[in-house]
């Protein structure tokens, strides 16, 4: 008993540290965080959670600011691409999906790269970002758009084939650019599957998500607001960056919404009610941003990582076989610094799976994706970036430990605040190295 009891205490002691220097990460001067929701995993289960901040801040009466806690929805961005591999990997267990079939198969038009058309595209390319596919300054169309307008020349989306790889002139080796060959993170991939999950279940995007991924898992989150309850859209948070207005960084300007500030209220149009009940599946996903659309909590979030712990099974609920648990988390590419193939992500990602990428304890010339400053840890999952938001979803299978956060938003540029010893901004940075420490110790 007198063990457990300086166990316990031991632990309490760590948890109070913890919270003490998440609260100086957010409170970074000149820097400071809109909010942060962060959860701990020992175990396979949340072990510590911590919630600092506002989900909604008014531009003039401070007394109307409503905080961040462990109801409250974020747009999870990329994290969202992990729920679509699971996705992906439920219709290959039904014998819907084949990873390896070009998946042009499974599309209304066929998908070829023009500078390598005799080379298929294939769901397990999209999912490791190896397809040759690339994103322009749209990968999201309105409904009204098929899914080939991105990739038709005069069509909306064409963008002058800017989707595609295209070797330049003379290059002396072009096939490293050819689908399966060479790493390029690409969200336009994801909106392909998405289309691709909906000609194969005859189900809207957002609508199989809910009913086959998310309400199995417990999570109330939705890839599209319109599904989500009044309770949720009342906790759904606002993403920030502060600044003069949309997309730029000011850390001396006011707190500008991004994106979801809808505080509490549904949306109702873009596209209207009429449009979306007459979509027909299998058109164009992309406007359900399966790339980065759901809205989720981070204990929602902390399902999947305990999902993913449990190797696929939830609570003692079996949602996806331990097989295909391991096939979303075998590699499909890994850097390899005498070929250069591929694009490092500024040195974050050096191994890319299904869906997930996996950390190599790498501070060098190309950057790093170190996870504390004395090393020496690995981890799996994903990260996120987008419109203020932060975040990550990591974890240690072997070792059933794992932490999620969520950053509402940031009071500068995370391209002016680099980590000291990763690739990962300031606050990434830190948020990891305390939740590693938390979990394993300093190392040092």
């Amino acid at each position: 008993m007198l063990c457990m009891t300086a166990s316990n205490e031991s632990k309490a002691i760590a948890g109070r540290l913890l919270s003490e220097r998440l609260e100086r990460i957010c409170a970074t001067a000149g820097a400071e965080l809109s909010g942060l929701a962060f959860v701990a995993l020992e175990d396979g289960k949340p072990s510590f959670e911590h919630y600092a901040g506002r989900r909604f801040i008014h531009p003039s009466d401070a007394s109307l600011d409503l905080p961040i806690d462990a109801c409250t929805k974020f747009r999870v961005a990329s994290i969202s691409k992990t729920f679509v591999g699971l996705a992906c990997m439920m219709l290959v267990e039904e014998g819907l999906l084949d990873l390896e079939a070009d998946v042009s198969t499974y599309l209304a038009k066929a998908l070829r790269n023009p500078a390598f058309p005799e080379k298929a595209i294939t769901a397990a390319m999209l999912l490791s970002h190896t397809s040759s596919l690339r994103d322009g300054e749209l990968y999201s169309l309105p409904l009204s758009y098929p899914l080939s307008a991105f990739f038709e020349p005069g069509t909306k989306g064409w963008e002058d084939g800017a989707h595609f790889a295209t070797p330049r002139p003379g290059e002396p080796h072009p096939e490293k650019l050819a689908p399966g060959k060479y790493y390029c993170y690409c969200n336009l991939g994801f909106g392909v599957l998405g289309t691709v999950i909906e000609r194969l279940s005859g189900q809207r995007f957002d609508l199989f998500m809910r009913d086959r991924v998310l309400k199995p898992m417990g999570i109330g989150g939705s890839f599209n607001v319109r599904l989500m309850s009044d309770h949720d859209l009342h906790n759904l948070a606002a993403l920030y960056r502060k600044g003069e207005g949309e997309g730029s960084w000011n850390p001396k300007g006011p707190w500008r919404a991004q994106v979801d500030d809808l505080r509490g209220r549904r949306p109702d149009t873009n596209p209207s009610d009429k449009e979306l009940a007459a979509y027909v599946p299998g058109g164009n996903a992309s406007w359900f941003s399966p790339q980065g659309g759901l809205r989720a909590s981070a204990p929602e979030i902390a399902r999947m990582a305990a999902l993913l712990i449990g190797r696929g099974e939830l609570e003692g609920k079996t949602i996806l076989s331990r097989a295909s648990i391991e096939a979303m988390r075998s590699p499909r590419w890994n850097f390899d610094r005498s070929t250069m193939n591929g694009d490092l992500d500024s040195g974050k990602s050096r191994c890319s799976a299904l869906a997930l990428f996996k950390t190599s304890d790498t501070h060098d010339e190309f950057g790093g994706d170190r996870l504390r400053a004395s090393g020496g840890i690995c981890m799996e999952g994903h990260h996120a970036d987008a419109y203020g938001l932060l975040g990550g979803m990591l974890v240690d299978i072997d070792r059933r430990k794992g932490f999620v956060y969520l950053i509402g938003g940031t009071g500068a540029d995370p391209e002016t605040k680099p980590g000291r010893f990763s690739s990962y901004c300031y606050w990434q940075e830190e948020i990891q190295a305390a939740a590693v420490e938390f979990l394993y110790g300093s190392g040092e």
